[in-house]
């Protein structure tokens, strides 16, 4: 029985290689031919925001001021109705850059001791192994200049950024460089943060502009500790009634005593609106970066030519549901999303009701560009909206997973037919929670004892949705190099998310 199912797993590694070197041979002339059409893009800019909020963007008729996110959202497609697959942002990197749900990207499954816990937990990891074919990577070896600069190492430890190239840091660049991307854009280096878009910047600026690229952004901010750069904290902090501690105080997350105060709800209506200032601060400040972005794209003579897409890994609960942060739940602050496209061949103006899922990202980029992948996957292109065809509400699936399953949450999901249904296994015997959110979009209101047999059918295709999960993880584990010491890793991604401060 085991040679049988080594066979049969055999057989599966091979046919995807078989497949991965067929696609490979269409991929160069495909992305030729491609770009000689006036209304496909030559270049894509993919720029992910960590932890933000979706309806703190002017855009979405939030109360952030953030002209630049607007105008891409004016000079292209905006999706009311989009939505992450996990609240935190290891699951739903691994789901938006594969195509793939991040259950499908777990591997080792041994029981160990974990003695920050003090207790044996079920070790897992979220890997994407060296042999998954990545969008990169086809568009690498199809001639594109694929770049990332990354300012959330757990993207990286996911091993999701195969086929890219590390843009350098603000040490790595001459001086004259730095001072060169100051007085063209007008750029104010005002914090760490703004350190980190240099690398970006210069690429955009001094890259040959003949060569398509792909370049891969992603912002840490509006994540915590909501720490803003001065000229953001400003008028926060001058408009702020007098509190019980220091500004500071409430912009270290790392703090213990703060962590009390939030994960316990003992804040005052003062303290709670100052934290949610800070946050719209740094989303105010996230803003100015992209602008910049945008302004060098500009300088560059490559805007018209540049697909940008724009969106968040997941949201941030500011005292909704007595919570702060992510990661602790399914609720629709943290699992819907900013998405914007921007560029050739997208419709100007445009807002789309249609509920998208973050699981369909790579299959709709990978189809705008005329790129074949090669891996197989379980997203969907939308490309269709872009050429005004009505595409269905997308059936939208949640798991909550911590970054580093130190224990299986056993609480999953789903959206369809206008309803959210959660499924919690924590203590055994699933308890089903539904909500309607045509008519309560904020999800407060329980609903499931007024539609049972709702509740039935979105479980069952909840649970098509797992077996399919269990079936595409064998073949991922195939993909991960044996040589891979699991206990290593994780404890890699421990150390970061301590620096993170979710430790």
């Amino acid at each position: 029985m085991g040679n049988l199912c080594k066979n049969k797993f055999d057989k599966t590694v091979l046919t995807h290689t078989r497949i991965c070197a067929a696609v490979l041979m269409l991929v160069t002339a495909a992305w030729t031919c491609g770009c000689s059409r006036s209304n496909q893009p030559r270049n894509l800019l993919l720029i992910v925001s960590d932890a933000l909020r979706m309806d703190m963007l002017g855009c979405y008729g939030g109360p952030a001021h953030t002209p630049h996110i607007n105008r891409l959202a004016r000079e292209g497609t905006l999706f009311e109705n989009a939505y992450c697959t996990a609240p935190t942002t290891m699951p739903s990197a691994v789901t938006m850059l594969t195509g793939c749900y991040s259950r499908t990207f777990t591997f080792d499954h041994r029981t160990v001791y974990l003695d920050y816990l003090d207790k044996r937990v079920p070790s897992a990891f979220f890997r994407v192994g060296d042999g998954a074919h990545m969008l990169a990577e086809a568009m690498s070896e199809a001639g594109v200049d694929t770049r990332v600069s990354m300012e959330n190492g757990l993207v990286r430890i996911c091993n999701l950024l195969q086929g890219f190239s590390r843009l350098p840091g603000k040490k790595q660049l001459p001086e004259s460089r730095r001072r060169k991307i100051r007085e063209k854009l007008g750029f104010q280096e005002e914090s760490l943060a703004y350190e980190a878009m240099y690398g970006t910047l210069d690429y955009l600026l001094h890259s040959n502009p003949e060569q398509p690229f792909f370049l891969f952004k992603w912002i840490f901010d509006p994540h915590s500790p909501y720490d803003p750069a001065p000229r953001f904290r400003a008028p926060v902090d001058a408009g702020t009634v007098p509190l019980p501690h220091p500004g500071t105080f409430y912009s270290d997350f790392k703090n213990a005593a703060l962590r009390a105060k939030l994960d316990n709800n003992r804040m005052s209506a003062a303290e709670r609106n100052y934290v949610t200032a800070l946050y719209r601060a740094e989303v105010e400040s996230v803003d100015d970066r992209v602008g910049a972005i945008l302004k060098a794209l500009d300088a560059g003579g490559r805007r018209n030519r540049t697909l940008v897409v724009f969106t968040s890994d997941h949201g941030e609960c500011l005292g909704d549901y007595g919570m702060y942060g992510h990661g602790r739940g399914v609720h629709p602050p943290l699992v819907r999303v900013p998405l914007i496209y921007s560029g050739p061949g997208i419709p100007k103006g445009q807002r789309v009701k249609t509920v998208i899922s973050h699981l369909d990202l790579t299959p709709t980029l990978a189809e705008l560009l005329k790129v074949q992948k090669a891996s197989p996957m379980q997203g969907v292109s939308y490309t269709g909206i872009f050429r005004g065809k009505q595409l269905p509400d997308r059936e939208v699936y949640f798991d909550y997973f911590s970054n580093l399953l130190d224990s299986w949450t056993r609480v999953d999901g789903m959206l369809s037919e206008g309803f959210q249904l959660v499924v919690d296994r924590r203590q055994g015997d699933p308890e089903f929670h539904l909500f309607d959110l045509s008519a309560d979009p904020a999800a407060m209101k329980e609903v499931a004892a007024a539609h049972t047999a709702t509740v039935r059918r979105l479980f069952a295709q909840l649970q098509v949705i797992r077996r399919k999960n269990r079936l595409l993880l064998l073949e991922h584990a195939g993909l991960v190099r044996g040589d891979l010491d699991p206990a290593t890793e994780r404890e890699k991604a421990r150390k970061l998310l301590q620096t993170l401060g979710y430790l």
